[in-house]
């Protein structure tokens, strides 16, 4: 029996289906893949990879195309899944795809999740020499001048920079470029308690595993 990979499809119908993997790399279990649906090209999620198919080869249609390097679901959020699937007496096609933001629901890759900045290019640098450009595309350009600035700095300094934006980066004079997402902020430390606050934290924690009331007089913040 051919090994196949096993695909939830937004259809009303209570099975998963059997492809062939692509011939580049088996898709991993919760990545989207793009794949024939009778005349029609649907995105599915791919639920089990490595499987055996009942189905004999002739009847097995190979993946169109891997959407995805890594998985969107993961393995726990699939568990979860499938037990909805089968509580609600639902489809698992159409419970996977409702797990899923509407723009990931078409095959097109995922948004960029870096912090938007731009860049003046060569080209860009050539044309403010030559003084080409007027108005707020020479605005813009003179600020990216002096280096890269993600969108917030942009958003303070000039007002409606977006349209400068989109007219020089159509013109090759300014790319758009994005940063991997700044660390979090570590977390503060807690503030110093007062002596009446420390009571009441210890009082309150001696409780833990048991009901008990308490009600706080005075200030504790």
């Amino acid at each position: 029996m051919p090994t196949v990979l096993r695909v939830a499809l937004p259809l009303p119908l209570p099975t998963l289906f059997d492809y062939l993997p692509p011939a580049a790399a088996m898709p991993p279990p919760g990545s989207r893949v793009l794949v024939p649906f009778g005349r029609d090209k649907l995105v599915g999620v791919a639920v089990e990879s490595g499987v055996e198919s009942a189905l004999d080869g002739p009847r097995l249609k190979p993946v169109l195309r891997a959407l995805d390097d890594e998985p969107l679901l993961d393995a726990e959020l699939l568990q979860t899944l499938a037990w909805a699937t089968d509580y609600w007496l639902g489809a698992p096609g159409e419970v996977c795809t409702n797990a899923l933001p509407l723009s990931l629901r078409e095959a097109r890759p995922l948004p960029a999740i870096g912090q938007e900045y731009w860049a003046i290019t060569a080209a860009g640098r050539d044309a403010l020499a030559a003084g080409s450009r007027r108005g707020g595309s020479r605005t813009l350009l003179t600020l990216l001048a002096d280096g890269a600035l993600g969108a917030q700095e942009l958003n303070e300094r000039q007002a409606g920079w977006r349209e400068a934006a989109r007219r020089l980066a159509a013109a090759g004079l300014i790319e758009r470029r994005d940063r991997a997402p700044t660390e979090p902020r570590a977390v503060s430390t807690a503030p110093a308690l007062s002596d009446e606050q420390q009571q009441a934290v210890a009082a309150v924690g001696a409780s833990f595993g048991q009901y008990q009331p308490f009600l706080l007089d005075g200030v504790t913040g």
